[in-house]
């Protein structure tokens, strides 16, 4: 799908039909600035979730602590 839109925009702006080494080179660099626009904008925010200051698994809750007793840290 890249190969062919590069093929045809580089044909429609500059008339010159491009093939081989420049063809891969070209597709290869407008995809990793696809890869890194779609991971920047569209799935990082996914992975990062919710930032918690807490290092508890999601869904628990700490239990309360009792004047005079340390809390035992794993």
């Amino acid at each position: 799908m890249i190969i062919n839109f590069v093929r045809t925009e580089v044909l429609d702006f500059t008339s010159i039909r491009i093939s081989g080494v420049p063809m891969f080179l070209s597709a290869g660099i407008i995809t990793y600035i696809l890869s890194a626009f779609t991971y920047t904008y569209i799935e990082r925010p996914f992975l990062k979730g919710g930032e918690h200051k807490s290092s508890l698994p999601a869904g628990t809750v700490p239990l309360p602590v009792m004047p005079g007793e340390e809390r035992i840290r794993n």
